[in-house]
């Protein structure tokens, strides 16, 4: 609970910082998520670097970039955040968005997270391509439900079944997402883009056996009168690999209740709800049984990457399907 406290705090007091600085340039969804990315990731928000960059950043841009400013505002925050030396970051990243357009993925905002993501995880132009041919195969069977906006999950999922012997191809990926979903909607699940990227998570070695805890504690939920929407998804397959139980239920209302009353967002109450759960995960995961380091570490990309796809949506316009 002081983990979470101390994370709210920042929270809001990142989200004061910009608005004043920024205003109107900065629309309210984007300054939530980049005031929770320095919050979660214990980092200090200096408005002066911030803005360092960003001009550095401006002045490299194509003329023709198809990045708006507020997205141009989170890569900066996450330029800050990953690297030691942001400055010198642009460049390679840069080189890498141009890189993906050479490689032929489309010139649009995803092109922008992905490369982000390339210089995060210091991945290969080839890790783009499977990852491509991924997205190929799910559109595929869901060409209205799915869109470039969850790109950077597959992107994710790609990269982490890189050395899974189980999942040799695409295809095996896909019947195990496929699989997933239908069980999950058959559980009372509700359909949807958030379900299926619940879906590709459990595909993962390390969440593959807990899509039955999931459905059994979705259930438990259910009972108490506490309900679980699609946006909280991703965070409930996360909290589902640990000992989180029907009883801890009183706190996770208290808590999310606690943000959406707070907040200085009351119009956008689905955002803040998603947000809280991801507060809730840092504060909750590291002093759960069976949570190591490494299923740690897997968590909070997720959460970043999910904040990749909600910035993705909100510049697409496509906020509906993500």
């Amino acid at each position: 609970m002081e983990r979470y406290l101390d994370v709210l705090r920042k929270f809001e007091t990142n989200v004061s910082r910009l608005k004043k600085r920024y205003r109107w340039r900065f629309d309210s969804k984007s300054i939530a998520l980049v005031s929770l990315e320095f919050a979660i990731n214990d980092q200090p928000l200096d408005l002066n670097v911030f803005e360092h960059v960003n001009q550095k950043l401006s002045k490299k841009l194509s003329p023709f970039s198809t990045l708006k400013q507020s997205e141009q505002y989170f890569i900066v925050a996450s330029l800050m955040i990953k690297t030691d030396d942001p400055i010198a970051a642009i460049d390679t990243f840069l080189d890498q968005q141009k890189a993906l357009m050479k490689e032929g993925m489309i010139k649009e905002t995803v092109s922008y997270y992905l490369a982000l993501m390339l210089v995060e995880k210091e991945a290969s132009l080839s890790s783009v391509t499977s990852a491509n041919q991924l997205y190929r195969r799910l559109k595929h069977r869901h060409s209205f439900m799915l869109n470039r906006s969850i790109f950077p999950f597959v992107f994710k999922i790609s990269v982490e079944h890189q050395d899974n012997k189980r999942m040799k191809d695409e295809k095996a990926i896909v019947d195990a997402v496929e699989s997933n979903y239908d069980l999950l909607v058959k559980h009372g699940f509700k359909a949807g883009t958030h379900l299926y990227v619940m879906s590709m998570v459990f595909t993962l070695p390390m969440f593959s056996h807990q899509i039955s805890h999931c459905i059994q504690l979705h259930q438990q939920l259910i009972d108490t009168g506490f309900t679980i929407e699609p946006e909280q998804y991703l965070s409930f397959a996360i909290l589902s690999h640990s000992s989180f139980e029907k009883k801890d239920v009183i706190e996770l209302k208290m808590l999310v209740k606690e943000l959406v009353n707070r907040s200085q967002f009351k119009q956008d109450k689905q955002l803040m709800k998603q947000l809280a759960m991801h507060m809730l995960l840092i504060d909750y995961l590291p002093h759960q049984t069976g949570v190591n380091k490494e299923v740690l570490t897997l968590a909070y990309e997720l959460i970043e990457v999910e904040h990749m796809a909600i910035m993705s949506a909100v510049s697409s316009g496509s906020l509906g399907l993500y």
